[in-house]
């Protein structure tokens, strides 16, 4: 009883009424398969529907049910178009008639089809798309960090550190090498000549005083010693006296040249430390300077990736744009691809929906197309005598009240011509009465 009902229902789906179902009970077959074929085109136009509405709605949180809900909407609006579609065709017109109607309907098919091809195609090459708009993303991304890198100076800062990197390098080397002051210079050069000049007193002077002392101590361990060898031994001591004043003065000329020296080099080594200071401080101001500037960069970069992110979010409208623009451009690898994957689908689209018209109007006819005739006939037929009757009644309702008409006309007429009757009489007996009363009123 189910199954019977499921039939029946699927039939009229086709576009035959109930009445002529039951005159052929036994000829559904083919209106049943009709019916079967408008329902599943309705059902696959409805996946693909639903999927290009959650493309719409990408990144919302009901996308899916919005997607389901739209999708169901899509499918039964593409039964009822075809079942409209099917519902004006008639087997039993002339095959030119017949064609032309297939014509009319034409576009509409085609309509349905691209709208339910399109999502398919956007689905298949969903890879390319998305490379496509991974490749917009990073170049974009790449731009908006470039300019505000460029908005923060970002380039100065860096340059600047790197700046005072290499100086407090060159300033670390520079303190531990020897110092390049003109003083230290000066004191060096004083300091090594206090050296030669005291070697050159000490290699003259040590071996004189030497052979001084060992001269002066025979002088003085000779018991007979005379007048000359007391003046021969003062003569010696005085000269022992003199070159060691020369080796004393000499170190000490060498001890006040090291003193001057180590003096510049403290002086110049703390001169170097103070600038050393200022520039490691520089180094970290400009350092935190840089390290601030980058944070604020990296917060608008990180911005600007969420906008660039939802601007090329994989939706309808970027896969569309990019599916035209990839199908226009004959140099992209996959434009070929794109192109005929696309007229492909669009064609067998096409072709089922025109063959949901031609399967009903160029198949055989069956006793169930029969029955849908005979009841239509019948149907004009009792409409004609309906609307016969109807004039019928019409014309008799006319005539009544035409007869009608004509005698409520007649007594008003016969009433009108008495009241005028009447009134002539008085007139005429008024105009007596004033005759009278002229009579009888004196001149």
């Amino acid at each position: 009883m189910v199954f019977r009902k499921v039939v029946v229902a699927l039939a009229m789906l086709a576009g035959y009424r109930k009445d002529a179902i039951e005159q052929a009970p036994r000829g559904l077959a083919q209106a049943v398969t009709l019916g079967m074929i408008m329902p599943l085109l309705a059902m696959l136009s409805g996946i693909w529907a639903g999927y290009a509405v959650a493309r719409v709605f990408y990144g919302e949180p009901n996308a899916f049910a919005i997607a389901i809900l739209g999708g169901t909407i899509w499918a039964l609006v593409v039964v009822l178009l075809d079942r409209l579609l099917v519902l004006g065709l008639d087997k039993f017109q002339p095959a030119w008639r017949q064609v032309l109607g297939i014509v009319v309907r034409l576009p509409f098919a085609v309509v349905i089809a691209a709208i339910v091809a399109e999502p398919i195609v956007l689905r298949v090459a969903s890879t390319v798309f998305d490379r496509e708009l991974r490749s917009e993303q990073r170049a974009q991304m790449v731009r908006e960090q470039a300019e505000n890198a460029k908005l923060a100076d970002v380039d100065s800062h860096r340059n600047e550190v790197k700046s005072l990197e290499n100086r407090n390098e060159d300033q670390d080397k520079r303190l531990q090498s020897e110092p390049d002051s003109f003083r230290f210079r000066s004191a060096r050069s004083a300091t090594a000549a206090a050296e030669a000049r005291l070697r050159s007193i000490s290699t003259t002077n040590v071996p004189r005083i030497a052979r001084a002392q060992a001269e002066a101590g025979v002088l003085r361990a000779d018991p007979l010693i005379d007048e000359r060898g007391r003046a021969r031994l003062r003569d010696l001591q005085n000269s022992i006296s003199a070159w060691d004043r020369q080796v004393r003065r000499a170190q000490v000329d060498l001890a006040t040249a090291r003193n001057e020296q180590g003096a510049a080099h403290a002086d110049w080594l703390s001169t170097e430390t103070a600038q050393a200071a200022e520039i490691s401080a520089q180094l970290q101001a400009a350092t935190a300077a840089e390290a601030a500037v980058l944070t604020r960069v990296g917060q608008q970069n990180a911005e600007t990736n969420q906008i660039a992110a939802r601007l090329h979010a994989p939706d309808l409208i970027n896969q569309y744009r990019l599916m035209r623009r990839i199908a226009a451009d004959p140099a992209h690898p996959d434009s070929w691809t794109i192109r005929s994957f696309e007229y492909g689908i669009n064609l067998a689209f096409a072709l089922l929906e025109v063959l949901v018209i031609s399967l009903k109007t160029f198949s055989r006819k069956t006793p169930l197309d029969y029955a849908m005739q005979a009841v239509e006939l019948m149907d004009r037929e009792r409409s004609t005598v309906r609307a016969n009757l109807e004039i019928e009644h019409i014309q008799r309702l006319a005539e009544a009240q035409q007869d009608l008409h004509e005698k409520t006309m007649t007594a008003l007429r016969v009433a009108m011509g008495q009241r005028i009757n009447t009134a002539a009489g008085d007139v005429q007996e008024l105009k007596r009465i004033l005759k009278q009363i002229e009579d009888l009123t004196p001149a």
